[in-house]
């Protein structure tokens, strides 16, 4: 495993498009994989189960109101207009 003042040189280096040494295109690979972990399990802790619970009810509200304002639409447009 490399540092990340080390991964961050050779991610650098790729992004430039300067080749990379196979040896060094690996580790850059598996130091992506480690930063995508540490990103992945943060985003994970962050969204618990209180704010996924939160979320799922103002979805119900907003589709109870959705459903309120096409039964209006629908019963306007089959009421004849005068």
């Amino acid at each position: 495993m490399i540092s990340d003042d080390d991964a961050k040189r050779l991610h650098d280096k790729a992004t430039r498009g300067m080749s990379l040494f196979e040896k060094e295109q690996s580790q850059l690979e598996n130091w992506y994989a480690i930063q995508d972990s540490i990103e992945n399990n943060n985003l994970t802790q962050k969204f618990s189960a209180k704010k996924s619970l939160s979320l799922q009810k103002q979805i119900e509200t907003i589709l109870s109101q959705l459903m309120t304002v096409t039964k209006r639409i629908i019963f306007k447009s089959s009421v004849p207009q005068i």
